[in-house]
């Protein structure tokens, strides 16, 4: 079966491969793939507890799974969909199928992506690929917005009060964003200086010195572009 889905997949991705749970939730928590595709029978771990643990960990909680099965039952579907599973799909498949459930889950992501990026006024909860990564963009947004007005503010003290490590820090926010930490604090910091200009009555300059000068005037074309 791996190998039938690997020759369908490689020339569109690229394949990283693991014939247990265990395994798997080694190369999914080194490598942050785009997607996963977890069978429910394996050796030792069962796929439905490989994706509740990947869901339930901040690490890997925004990626999305696949659970294939050989049971076909609305009991077992919907197990695997409790799991946390994106999808779900019962043997035996069509490869086009698997195909384009692949495409639309990595696209959903991108589009969440996107959304970050282009909408200064989207709730976290729409731009926010799980529960967990909710709660992960709130913790940042917040410990960004009490330091608006920090100039000394930088990465190393956003990854101290975050509490991941620097690298764990800098894939998950370009897993959500799409951006390093470094333009995803200035996002932030952009959306911010939207928000007051549309909701509070102080000029630019009032609200320049609030969100820290220097970087407020470099976006600020941007701004003015999001505010039309």
């Amino acid at each position: 079966m791996r190998l039938f889905i690997k020759n369908e997949l490689k020339d569109l991705y690229t394949i990283a491969e693991a014939h247990n749970g265990t395994l798997g939730l080694e190369k999914a928590f080194e490598g942050i793939p785009d997607a996963i595709l977890c069978d429910v029978m394996m050796p030792g771990m069962d796929g439905y507890e490989v994706c509740q643990i990947l869901k339930q960990d901040t690490r890997t909680s925004h990626i999305p799974v696949i659970i294939l099965t050989a049971r076909s039952s609305e009991q077992h579907m919907i197990e695997g969909l409790e799991s946390g599973a994106d999808d779900y799909i019962a043997k035996p498949f069509s490869a086009n199928i698997l195909r384009v459930r692949i495409k639309n889950l990595i696209e959903s992501r991108m589009r969440l992506r996107r959304k970050f990026i282009v909408d200064p006024y989207a709730p976290i909860k729409d731009i926010s690929p799980s529960k967990l990564d909710e709660e992960l963009l709130r913790k940042a947004y917040a410990i960004v917005e009490k330091n608006l007005n920090n100039p000394h503010f930088e990465v190393n003290d956003f990854t101290k009060e975050i509490g991941l490590s620097r690298t764990q820090l800098y894939r998950k926010i370009h897993a959500i964003s799409g951006q390093s930490v470094k333009e995803f604090i200035r996002i932030i910091r952009l959306k911010k200086a939207a928000e007051l200009l549309l909701l509070n009555d102080k000029n630019i300059s009032e609200i320049a010195y609030t969100v820290d000068s220097i970087l407020f005037h470099i976006l600020l074309p941007a701004l003015r572009n999001i505010l039309g």
